[in-house]
């Protein structure tokens, strides 16, 4: 599992990941992203000819374009049943009619090769980030339980994934980002969630807990720009046990250092450009071209 979560109050206010956190009560592994805004019932309760007519699913990342309600429903609709099963462990059978992904990938060319996970961004700003194993049984949907979808129930379009849990099924579906190695860093290992984080994610975050640090190198004072690192381990909420991290870049160059140190370092940061920074460690431990943050 991957895809946003706690860094202090600020955050649960702000973030409800980037995405909603998923622990270990499944028996998939959904990656969610880490950062997401706040859900906010910020829809209307009814939809006009007009907004259906001119709504359009946002395709960006590796892949660019959009597709329209009407291309959703020329792909073939699939009528089919669904659990939506809610984290209190309540179930609720529905009936839905929807495209399953795997199409709207190929209507929009998108290279499956390439595509290592996919976030799903809500109108709201909640969003979920998975992977494409995690999407083999993702659907599209425009139809529940007899009635066209609208803005109080979560359309024009949803995303429903029969085998993953409710909280991943994001409504008011606007943009699916399609990420790839080259552009994201990913932190699991000991940890209740997986997190995927893209520069897109990092510049976002930056308006509200971004962090300057200067430091000295080489004799000189350099400043550096980045989002805590805290933040980002609080989101993949570390096991009890954890007590080391790794950092590793994508050339292979790996660096390890005691969780704890890091965790408390308050000037610890990830920088847009994927470089950890954490001061008062060997500067050999401030990993550039970061890929992945492994808790140990």
């Amino acid at each position: 599992m991957v895809a946003v979560k706690r860094f202090g109050i600020a955050l649960l206010v702000l973030l409800v990941f980037i995405c909603g956190c998923i622990s270990q009560e499944t028996a998939t592994s959904p990656t969610i992203s880490s950062v997401s805004s706040t859900t906010a019932s910020i829809h209307s309760s009814t939809t006009s000819a007009t907004q259906q007519e001119t709504f359009a699913i946002e395709i960006s990342g590796l892949a660019t374009g959009r597709i329209t309600l009407e291309e959703l429903e020329a792909l073939g609709g699939v009528k089919f049943n669904a659990t939506l099963v809610k984290s209190t462990g309540a179930k609720i059978n529905n009936t839905y009619i929807g495209v399953p992904l795997a199409k709207v990938f190929e209507k929009v060319g998108v290279d499956k090769s390439k595509v290592k996970w996919v976030k799903f961004i809500a109108e709201d700003g909640y969003d979920v980030t998975l992977s494409m194993e995690d999407l083999k049984n993702g659907y599209l949907c425009w139809w529940e339980n007899g009635e066209l979808l609208g803005p109080d129930n979560g359309g024009p379009v949803k995303l429903v994934i029969p085998d993953q849990p409710g909280k991943l099924w994001v409504k008011w579906l606007k943009e699916i980002r399609l990420i790839g190695d080259e552009n994201a860093v990913v932190i699991h290992g000991k940890t209740k969630v997986t997190v995927v984080v893209t520069k897109e994610d990092i510049e976002e975050l930056m308006k509200s807990f971004g962090e300057t640090v200067t430091v000295e190198l080489k004799g000189k004072n350099v400043t550096f720009s980045g989002i805590p690192l805290k933040l980002l381990l609080d989101n993949a909420r570390p096991e009890d046990d954890a007590t080391k991290v790794t950092f590793i870049a994508k050339d292979g160059y790996s660096a390890t250092l005691e969780f704890e140190k890091v965790y408390e370092n308050d000037k610890a940061i990830l920088t847009t450009e994927f470089r950890v920074v954490i001061p008062g460690e060997p500067t050999k431990t401030w990993v550039k071209d970061l890929k992945e943050i492994v808790i140990g």
